[in-house]
């Protein structure tokens, strides 16, 4: 199922991410290019982002997380329309 999400203003990104590894990193991405990016260290972290200036038109955004062991997980993409 793909999830589509009305736009119109800053997009707001929040997650709460549980890991069996310390984790390496969050990152954020809208439509191929990564917009943030944390180094938490714990297995437990919760992040909030506003992308302030979303691209005009269709975009999409996910989450990819990476565990200090090199493992990867990421999201179902959230798809923005105006």
């Amino acid at each position: 199922m793909t999830e589509v999400v009305q736009g119109g203003g800053p997009v707001r990104v929040t997650a709460n991410v549980q890991s069996p590894q310390p984790i390496k990193a969050i990152e954020i991405c809208r439509s191929n290019e990564f917009v943030y990016s944390s180094s938490p260290g714990g297995s437990v972290a919760s992040i909030e982002f506003v992308d302030q200036q979303p691209l005009d038109g269709q975009s999409f955004y996910y989450l990819r997380v990476t565990q200090d062991d090199g493992e990867i997980a990421w999201s179902s993409p959230v798809w923005i329309e105006d």
